[in-house]
């Protein structure tokens, strides 16, 4: 995603430092550190390589609030209660056909009320 379009979909948001963000199927990790940015981000991803990538990258940039995990984000343990952002823009999901991406839904299912 470009770094423009990364910024509109942060702010329609409206991530702040009290947000905790998930980005599902992160590859490199560029929409995680954006989010990072504003608040703390986790990063999920089925690719170790992109995933060291990633932590590279947030590690060079001093960003010491964005974590990345290797995983299926469908079976990631997400821990449970609190709110998690998730952020992940329509058309850019890894899920099969007969499942549906999580679209900037606040207060997914895992997360609790």
């Amino acid at each position: 995603m470009a770094a423009g379009q990364t910024d509109t979909l942060l702010d329609a948001a409206a991530i702040t430092d009290t947000h905790h963000v998930l980005d599902v199927g992160c590859g490199t990790g560029q929409t995680t550190r954006s989010a990072a940015r504003r608040g703390h981000a986790l990063g999920v991803d089925l690719s170790e390589p992109m995933l060291e990538r990633a932590r590279r990258s947030a590690a060079a940039e001093g960003l010491g609030n964005a974590e990345f995990a290797q995983g299926d984000a469908r079976l990631h343990p997400f821990p449970s209660g609190g709110r998690v952002s998730p952020v992940r823009p329509a058309g850019r999901s890894a899920c099969s056909p007969r499942e549906t991406p999580v679209r900037g839904r606040a207060g997914p299912p895992w997360a609790g009320p």
